[in-house]
């Protein structure tokens, strides 16, 4: 899939565009991670970690907290 190729942003992204968005990057920011071990984002972000990713994740947080050595960014 090329730039210029349509995407429907109401439909389910096709697979062989993610996989080479994913393919292309080396830092991912995840808006909404949380610090919470038992909360769904946590477990992307730590998954997407563990992966390969440097993972900016921005969370509402007056200070920034640390995950597997980044920090999180406060907005």
């Amino acid at each position: 899939m090329t730039a210029a190729t349509f995407i429907n942003h109401d439909e389910d992204y096709p697979q062989d565009y993610l996989a080479d968005i994913l393919k292309s990057v080396k830092t991912i920011a995840m808006a909404g991670a949380n610090s919470d071990p038992t909360k769904f984002s946590y477990g992307v972000l730590r998954v997407l970690h563990e992966t390969g990713y440097e993972m900016a994740p921005s969370i509402r947080m007056r200070q920034a907290v640390k995950f597997a050595g980044s920090g999180f960014i406060p907005r």
